[in-house]
């Protein structure tokens, strides 16, 4: 079981490691960005703390959205319920993997801070 910080974040930073490699992997070419933020993204995640990742997929008409969305969704599922995370809930820890996600579009559009995520 996890007890100290260091190997916690050591561990949330591997879940998110392996599901940006899922995402290159499933979304190829789609897939513009995967940045980590909150606790984990800092440094100081703790027990508990859940797993913030932001998604910038490159698809312009909405079928596209819809899809890349659904595909999305389906992946944090089965990811959920396989390797480290489903070891960890094997051993009573529940890691919440919350994600946003963005077209390039809505990412130029709702702040700033995305603009570099879309190049």
């Amino acid at each position: 079981m996890l007890e100290d910080h260091g190997e916690t974040l050591r561990t949330y930073r591997q879940i998110a490691e392996d599901f940006g490699r899922l995402l290159e992997r499933e979304l190829g070419e789609q897939l513009i960005s995967v940045v980590l933020y909150g606790s984990v993204g800092r440094g100081d995640a703790q027990l508990g703390s859940d797993i913030d990742m932001l998604l910038v997929v490159d698809a312009p008409s909405p079928d596209e959205r819809k899809a890349v969305r659904e595909r999305v969704g389906d992946l944090v599922f089965e990811f959920e319920n396989s390797g480290l995370m489903e070891e960890l809930f094997q051993q009573g820890r529940l890691v919440d993997l919350e994600y946003r996600l963005y077209t390039k579009e809505e990412a130029q559009r709702t702040h700033i801070f995305y603009l570099d995520l879309t190049q």
